[in-house]
């Protein structure tokens, strides 16, 4: 018969409709099962059905009446009941969907009673419906009036038109039958109405938690017209877009478990019901039943609720489309998270565990900030009893304990920094028996994947045939112009979406500029795509603020939508919750949270701690910078970001094999999920020593496959940088002052009465030993900094002496935090730089390390140095304006050690670069070539070469071994050609001769607080004064030491100054008691930690914390001292626990007072507290 289609029109009697071919001609109505179309046929066969037995409604008027010119007349009785999917099968239009209101006006039972009805918007405002016909005209559309609402507006027809006493009581049962509800739910005693809302539930969600730790659900209703909007691919959020506020919904699943089934309707409060639709109550049956299985049967049912239903139900109750629009997905989570549960760390048993090849120069605990700390050394068998130590201290909310005979603060973030350490030492060399965790206190929650460890659980695949494509235009949005190389990476990445690859991996050699290319993208992607939903950027802390400043450089302002800095102090703004998801286990960030913005920013650790509420945020890009903070496949952090739910997903990094291929098959599996297989196959078929499996697995990367563009791309400098240039490397020879030799020989001693033994934890401690002797042989605690007794150190000196002669920039890398205080104090006083020399390590948050390297890169030609870490600051760090790099201490993983010297050899770079490496040589010729750094050097020679070609792993499990027994034999310095890449020159000798020249003497500042005699006049003098509990307050220590001199510059360093409005009173109070002690206080600077990181029991915001300081402040000063508020998150700086107040004076003088329980200790008599004073 060729198309046919239903048209409706109202009528006062009915709805009426005509089937009609594509000729025109009418369809008869015994003939609409047999050629109507298919989404009506079942409808139409109950239409028959009903005529057939000639079905009434209430007034005994026919459902269903043919008519002569073949059309059919539904009455509107029949038509309110039918559901949505059947109303659209017949052309009919959909049930309005906003609510009705109904109350009275005059008393029930006695003259001038009447029920009045109003339809009302969400929020209650009224909304202008008109009545036509059966229908109601509402916003310019026409809707039909279905149940319950069609029969609660005649049963309030019927009310106001009884007659009589009886007639009205009568209809009055008939509305309180159809309301569902008793006379005392809709009356009040004295006869008035009680004010009902009416509403209409038409779909629903599941809303995941866990209750005591086990794993639950409960539905989320949702109206119509969200129900609509799902259908046209919106998607709603449970939250924000539910039919029901927050408080109604929680009665509403309160009443649903209290039943023993779904029922037609549910009163929540003394104003409101609400009505399923009759499709929602079949489905919800099915969910009242799956709420009452075991947790296994409960996390499959929330997996896959629409088969669940679809199988459970009577077959033909419902169809399958049916159910699909019933059930409607929101924002909570992608298809890949499966539940919600306590945290428990996979095991990988085909994995071996792999010695930790990372040699610290110090084991143990550092307090306080160099140069002024101390090193509290561990031995690593003592390290879980320490921990034991610190935790019982922490709970019983001691000041401090004793560790290894040393004072340690009895603070959370020593007690993180054990932790920390104890994670970077290995398995075999902690030597801790298994523990039955069973009886252990629940961990942190946490969504739960489909896994691919074991088997392919999860896959995604490229959607369709691989699609043609030809190079779009560079996007106009970017102000700077491309390379060859980025522009050919921005198509890479353009084909990639075009062809719906679920992700890929921007292997890219550091420095060739995988941010640009990036953002190259993101800005395609917004402009000439289309693309609305936000992108999300994942990134070490110290990055961030790097992105934002790619962003500002080459992209027009505004180009990808406003950027979100969710992170650090800035949570406070987005939480509506109290702590974080992994706390509750359920999203702590509000959901509005990525509201209105284009990009959001983020860091590991906050991914990780509120992967909730992320996750349940669809994002059309996530990318992962510095991707190998993804590498552990058993990691919480990598854990978080499987759960994101995007599009396409981009990891980036320049080195996606750090320690072992395993590696790279976590990041690909977080990229593309499937693509290398199971983990236990991967290691399999891939071993590290297998040069053919290693090419193929190349092969499978970088090639195209199937068509579509290849999934990994990796390139290096020498390949695609003609102009880049040269990179010299420098290798400084010193032998070992006597000192130094000294104690070398004794760990060489040590080493060789074990050597053979097999104890790999001893031998550790030997490397340990020996990498700490070939960097400086003296005490971290002596106060004296002496580079002589250091052949290291000589040659740092040595190189910077040229360089220095040169007017260029070096940056040296040293890991230990107290060498790079000591290291940065010589320097500027032996070459007379005039500024501070700046230092970026873990510690320093990302504000604060962008803008260091903004000064550095900025300052005028001429002789600077910059001090980092190999780990904080060798990765995204653009540092061009040095030319030089000096590796004071080395990483034996050679893909760290690139990465650092790559933050100068990069694009912008327009000079000659030299890495300088220091070789500590000892004297002895028989230990000569068998040195540390020697043998250090040709490891990592080796393992550059290799992995220049293969995707070799930086690290492997013989690394240890081969080191440790390389030391006790003769070797060669000199690398083969082949480990020699043609963009570097190598020169093996010293850069100048081995005794640096003298500068001329001065008296060098003393970097200690331990007492020198030679230095006596420049030593700082402390003045300590405890006070114990009811002890009065004396200020003497305070004021006396000031002498009546004005303070310039007051800063307050207190943690926890803002934790509630209590310490903020004694935080002003103390300044307010010192400023009537002095001449004058002209401003005052309080640091502490912000609202999130304090946790305290008030959960309030940082703004509100911040916004009653000021407040406070201001009442007490009148605005004669400016207050400025500089708050740290406790992510961004873990060593921040130290409570000093400082007062920087005029004449250039600083006071600094320590408060062992801080300002508000010092003011509540009641605490115990020690002042000690150090004069400058």
């Amino acid at each position: 018969m060729g198309v046919v289609t239903f048209a409706s029109h109202a009528t006062s009697t009915g709805e009426r409709l005509v089937l009609s071919d594509e000729n025109g001609a009418v369809v008869p109505f015994e003939d609409w099962t047999l050629h109507g179309p298919i989404a009506s046929r079942v409808i139409a066969a109950d239409l028959l059905d009903r005529w057939a037995n000639d079905s009434r409604d209430g007034n005994d008027a026919p459902l269903v009446s043919p008519e002569l010119d073949g059309s059919v007349t539904l009455a509107y009785a029949l038509v309110a009941g039918l559901s949505e999917q059947e109303a659209a099968a017949l052309a009919l239009p959909p049930a309005i969907r906003i609510q009705l209101e109904i109350e009275t006006s005059g008393i029930f039972g006695r003259p001038g009673f009447k029920v009045e009805t109003r339809w009302v918007r969400p929020g209650g405002l009224a909304a202008r419906v008109v009545p036509t016909e059966g229908r109601v005209r509402y916003n310019g559309q026409e809707w039909r009036v279905a149940e319950p609402l069609w029969s609660t507006i005649e049963t309030v027809r019927a009310v106001n038109e009884a007659v009589d006493a009886p007639a009205q009581q009568y209809a009055m049962s008939r509305l309180r039958e159809t309301l569902g509800a008793s006379e005392g739910d809709i009356l009040h005693p004295d006869g008035f109405l009680k004010r009902l809302r009416i509403s209409y539930a038409a779909g629903f969600s599941l809303d995941l938690k866990t209750a005591g730790g086990k794993f639950d659900f409960d539905p989320i209703l949702f109206s119509r017209a969200r129900r609509a909007a799902a259908q046209e691919g919106e998607v709603p959020d449970s939250d924000d877009d539910g039919l029901l506020p927050s408080s109604l919904q929680q009665k509403f699943i309160e009443r649903f478990r209290a039943s023993d089934r779904a029922l037609n309707a549910y009163r929540l409060d003394d104003s409101t019901i609400v009505y399923l639709d009759p499709e929602l109550k079949r489905a919800l049956e099915i969910v009242h039943r799956a709420q009452g299985l075991d947790e296994d049967s409960r996390r499959k049912f929330a997996l896959s609720p629409r088969r669940y239903i679809s199988e459970a139900l009577p077959e033909g109750a419902l169809a399958d489309d049916a159910v699909s629009a019933l059930f409607i997905e929101t924002q909570q989570y992608s298809e890949r998270v499966n539940g919600i549960d306590i945290w428990r760390k996979p095991v990988l048993p085909w994995i071996k565990p792999k010695p930790n090849s990372w040699l610290p120069e110090s084991f143990g605990l550092y307090i306080g900030d160099p140069p002024n700390g101390e090193q509290i050394d561990i031995e690593p068998d003592q390290l879980d009893s320490a921990i034991d130590t610190l935790e019982a201290a922490v709970a019983r909310e001691q000041e401090s304990v004793e560790i290894g005979g040393k004072t340690v603060p009895a603070t959370t973030q020593a007690l993180d920094a054990l932790r920390s350490l104890r994670d970077r030492l290995t398995q075999e060399f902690l030597e801790k028996p298994e523990v039955d965790d069973s009886d252990l206190l629940p961990g942190p929650l946490f969504l739960t994947v489909s896994e691919n460890f074991e088997h392919v659980e999860y896959e995604e695949s490229a959607l369709g045939a691989a699609q043609s494509f030809s190079a779009p235009r560079f996007p106009g949005a970017v102000v700077s112009t491309p390379k060859d190389h980025q522009r050919t990476g921005f198509n890479w990445l353009a084909e990639a979406w075009a062809n719906r690859l679920p992700g890929v991996l921007l292997a890219d050699d550091m420095g060739l500029g995988k941010t640009y290319q990036l953002l190259a993208f993101l800005a395609w992607l917004r402009h000439d795509q289309g693309v609305k939903e936000p992108f999300l950027i994942v990134a070490p802390t110290g990055l961030l603020e790097n992105w934002r400043q790619e962003m500002r450089i080459h992209l027009d302002e505004g180009a990808l939508g406003e950027v979100l800095p969710a992170f650090g102090s800035n949570l406070g703004l987005l939480r509506q919750g109290r702590g974080r998801d992994t706390q509750s286990g359920a999203a702590q960030l509000s959901t509005s949270a990525f509201d209105g913005y284009g990009v959001v920013l983020t860091t590991y650790e906050t991914l990780r701690d509120y992967h909730m509420s992320f996750a349940r945020q669809r994002f059309a890009v996530a990318v992962c910078d510095e991707a190998q903070k993804i590498k552990n496949a058993t990691s919480q952090i990598r854990r978080a970001a499987t759960t994101v739910n995007a599009r396409f997903r981009i990891a980036m990094t320049g080195t996606p094999v750090e320690n072992r291929l395993q590696d790279l098959w976590t990041i690909m599996d977080w990229s593309w999920p499937k693509l290398l297989g199971a983990s236990r196959d991967f290691e399999r078929l891939y071993p590290d020593d297998d040069a053919n499996a290693l090419a193929e697995l190349r092969g499978l990367l970088v090639d195209r496959q199937e068509g579509r563009p290849p999934v990994m791309l990796r390139r290096m400098k020498s390949e695609v940088l003609d102009g880049l240039p040269q990179k010299r490397i420098v290798k400084h020879q010193i032998e070992m002052p006597p000192v130094q030799a000294e104690r070398y020989s004794r760990a060489i001693e040590q080493a060789m009465m074990l050597r053979g033994s097999g104890q790999r934890g001893l031998m550790l401690k030997v490397l340990h030993e020996l990498r700490g002797a070939s960097l400086y042989p003296g005490s971290r605690d002596d106060p004296e900094f002496e580079p002589a007794n250091s052949a290291r150190m000589k040659a740092v000196f040595s190189a910077l002496e040229q360089i220095k002669a040169a007017e260029e920039k070096a940056l040296v890398f040293c890991e230990d935090l107290a060498m790079q205080a000591r290291l940065a104090a010589e320097i500027r006083h032996r070459f007379g730089i005039g500024h501070p020399v700046a230092r970026i390590h873990g510690g320093v948050g990302p504000q604060v390390r962008q803008q260091i390297v903004n000064e550095f890169q900025s300052r005028p030609a001429g002789f600077d140095v910059l001090i980092l870490s190999p780990k904080a600051g060798g990765v995204g760090l653009t540092l061009t304006a040095a030319n030089h790099v000096i590796h004071a201490s080395r990483w034996w993983n050679p893909a760290i050690e690139d990465q650092a010297t790559d933050r100068v050899y990069r694009i912008g770079q327009t000079r000659d670069v030299t890495v300088h490496i220091p070789l500590a040589v000892h004297p002895d010729p028989a230990l000569r070539d068998a040195s540390f750094d020697f043998k250090l050097d040709q490891l990592m020679e080796r393992k550059r070469g290799l992995s220049a070609q293969l995707l070799m792993p930086g690290e492997t499990d013989g690394d240890l071994d081969s080191l440790f027994e390389s030391l006790f034999e003769q070797g060669e310095l000199a690398p083969t050609d082949a480990q020699q890449p043609s963009d570097e020159t190598l020169d093996s000798g010293p850069l100048a001769p081995e005794e640096p020249s003298t500068p001329p003497h001065t008296e060098r500042p003393v970097l200690s607080a331990r007492v020198q005699q030679s230095a006596a006049p420049q030593r700082k003098v402390p003045r300590m004064v405890r006070y114990n509990p009811g002890d009065d307050r004396e200020w003497e220590i305070f004021a006396g030491n000031l002498a009546n001199r004005a303070i310039e510059h007051l800063v307050i360093r207190d943690p926890y100054a803002l934790a509630g409005r209590r310490n903020r009173l004694l935080t002003a109070d103390f300044a307010t008691h010192l400023a009537r002690k002095v001449p004058g206080i002209s401003r005052v600077t309080v640091i502490a930690w912000d609202a999130e990181s304090a946790r305290n029991d008030n959960y309030e915001t940082t703004q509100r914390a911040a916004d009653e300081m000021e407040r406070e402040w201001d009442r007490r000063f009148m605005g004669r001292v400016p207050l400025m508020l500089e708050l740290k998150s406790r992510g961004e700086d873990r060593r921040f626990h130290d409570r000093w107040v400082e007062a920087h004076l005029p004449e250039g003088e600083r006071l600094a007072w320590n408060l062992t329980s801080g300002v508000d200790g010092f003011m509540n008599t009641e605490s115990e507290c020690t002042v000690t004073l150090w004069d400058e």
